[in-house]
């Protein structure tokens, strides 16, 4: 079997399934942007979902985990947030990936993600986002920042879910102010 770099495949993966989708995006697709050996990589992944559910799984440790870990440390409450949603903003209004969405999203909306291991994973995003939200609001409610009766688990889905409306707006061109002011209304709904 040829030998190959992992990373660099699975990165190659992850650009090519999120630029074309799953269903536009084969093995040999991947093998020739990463300048490997289709057989070498069927035989390590065996199919092209194989190779979708470890690409993303690459995803999420290294692009997202980061992300919501920062999130949740974040010490300021509200302004983590607001600087949350501002990322996903222009990342969809400029740059390489304009008008490809998220990736996560991408997967929530298509039809692989009714695979055990690709749900698995979306569950565990959604899970993880969730909880990186809650553990901004506790803060910003410390901070006076939100209403004291607020429901923060509440609040946090609503932010999670906010988060991947945002994404997949960002996806069909939606304008970047039109998200910023919804993304401000639903915070201010928030506040005291």
């Amino acid at each position: 079997m040829t030998q190959f770099d992992e990373g660099e495949a699975l990165d190659a993966a992850t650009q090519l399934f999120w630029q074309r989708g799953v269903a536009n995006t084969d093995i040999q697709d991947v093998a020739a942007a990463a300048g490997i050996n289709g057989e070498a990589l069927e035989l390590r992944y065996g199919d092209q979902q194989q190779l979708f559910a470890a690409s993303l799984r690459r995803y999420v440790d290294r692009h997202s985990m980061p992300k919501f870990s920062r999130l949740s440390d974040a010490e300021d409450g509200l302004p983590a947030i607001e600087g949350h949603f501002e990322s996903l903003i222009q990342r969809g209004e400029s740059g390489p990936l304009t008008g490809q969405g998220c990736l996560i999203t991408n997967a929530h909306a298509g039809p692989e993600a009714f695979r055990d291991d690709v749900n698995e994973l979306l569950r565990y995003h959604h899970q993880r986002l969730w909880e990186a939200m809650r553990s901004a609001l506790a803060r910003a409610r410390t901070r006076g920042q939100v209403r004291n009766a607020l429901d923060v688990d509440s609040a946090a889905e609503a932010l999670t879910l906010l988060a991947y409306g945002v994404n997949l707006r960002s996806r069909v061109g939606a304008d970047a102010d039109t998200l910023r002011r919804a993304v401000a209304t639903t915070i201010g709904m928030l506040k005291p």
